[in-house]
């Protein structure tokens, strides 16, 4: 039986998210560190490293060399996590997700719209709670802290900035580089004089900041509260910070990645089976259902043949790896289907009813947090007999 981690409980037990036993030492380490770095560093999983010298098996590395994104310029080599996120405690969510929330999401009408609730709400904070971010300037903590929420936003929103060839980092930094020397940041010679508000203006406008943030107009605020400029909010954008594993693409050098994803699978493969019985009713056509903020802006850019401070081409449209036809990285998965899968062959083959499947779950309707200890229901409860 394949593993998963079924993280309603904790909420159900009314356990302190950070206090799971998932988090002791003779399971996955403290979910928050102490130690200055944030390193985890005690348990079965202490001092888990990252790959070092990751040139040579990924063209995506941090200028130091470690197999991070090319943003997080962390130099320390080690696994960490922090239960901050920009100074707001758990990113300001209190609990995991419930059993209720897993049951709204059988609720939708489409397979993109309960993509939609799986991808965000479902497993997305538990992925922010465990990783967290730090090393953000003091008006960001004052940001979130008078926003209560959101504070994922800032990673997000510099990462938007990243993408869009705003900010930029070196191409490499030896180990001894001091942090501070090799940080990310907005080149001038893209950003041109951004020292008056106009100026700064004019970027977080242009570049679709203004709009997509969820926090920009409580950073604005903030701002001229402590006396501070446009053009200072901008470069504490620019900055971005050092995130933990678990709140970036380096996330499954971090444990609790693998369990984590296996409550998903179990959630849609139970709804499959619930609309093969014409319990449920929702379309499997294959479509992205979009939001609007940091995590889907819409924008996707083409960096081919850029060479230094060059800019890429973006225009709106869905990043590749999401559409239907799109080859997964992976290949001769089981012995009876050699090969790459598509988006769509994959989702046919992981369907509970397939028997080539090299994995099942324990129980896929048993869920000690939902009504009466069964997801369907707790469904039924919620939001058939309502």
């Amino acid at each position: 039986a394949s593993h998963y981690w079924d993280y309603t409980r904790e909420a159900w037990h009314g356990t302190a998210w950070y206090d799971s036993e998932i988090f002791e030492d003779d399971w996955f380490g403290v979910a928050s560190p102490s130690n200055e770095h944030h390193i985890l560093d005690s348990g079965r999983f202490a001092y888990t490293p990252i790959m070092k010298n990751a040139r040579s098996f990924s063209a995506i590395v941090n200028p130091y060399g470690l197999l991070r994104s090319p943003w997080n310029t962390n130099p320390t080599p080690f696994l960490m996590r922090y239960n901050r996120t920009a100074g707001l405690l758990s990113d300001g969510n209190h609990q995991f997700p419930s059993c209720v929330a897993f049951a709204e999401s059988m609720y939708k009408s489409t397979l993109a719209a309960m993509m939609n609730a799986f991808n965000g709400e479902l497993h997305g904070p538990v992925h922010i709670m465990i990783g967290g971010h730090w090393d953000v300037d003091p008006i960001i903590d004052a940001v979130t802290a008078a926003a209560e929420a959101n504070a994922d936003d800032f990673l997000l929103i510099s990462k938007f900035m990243w993408r869009q060839g705003l900010i930029r980092t070196a191409e490499y930094c030896s180990e001894d580089t001091p942090v501070d020397k090799c940080l990310a940041h907005c080149p001038t010679e893209i950003t041109g004089d951004v020292s008056s508000d106009t100026g700064a203006m004019r970027i977080f406008e242009d570049y679709g900041i203004a709009t997509t943030s969820l926090l920009f107009d409580t950073a604005k605020t903030v701002a001229k509260k402590y006396g501070m400029g446009l053009g200072d909010l901008l470069k504490s954008y620019c900055k971005m910070g050092h995130p933990g594993e678990m709140f970036s693409s380096a996330a499954p050098q971090d444990p609790t990645f693998w369990p984590l994803h296996g409550n998903i699978e179990r959630t849609l493969q139970l709804a499959r089976l619930m609309k093969e019985a014409k319990y449920l009713h929702f379309s499997e056509e294959w479509r992205y259902k979009h939001l609007t903020g940091g995590s889907d802006t819409h924008l996707v850019c083409d960096w081919s043949g850029v060479e230094g401070l060059g800019m890429p081409s973006c225009s709106t449209g869905t990043c590749p790896g999401h559409r239907s036809d799109d080859i997964l990285p992976f290949t001769d998965m089981t012995k009876d289907r050699p090969g790459f899968f598509t988006n769509l062959e994959f989702y046919g083959f992981i369907r509970p009813q397939n028997e080539h499947m090299p994995y099942v779950y324990d129980s896929l309707d048993h869920w000690p947090a939902c009504y009466k200890g069964s997801m369907m229901k707790q469904y039924t409860h919620s939001f058939v007999d309502r």
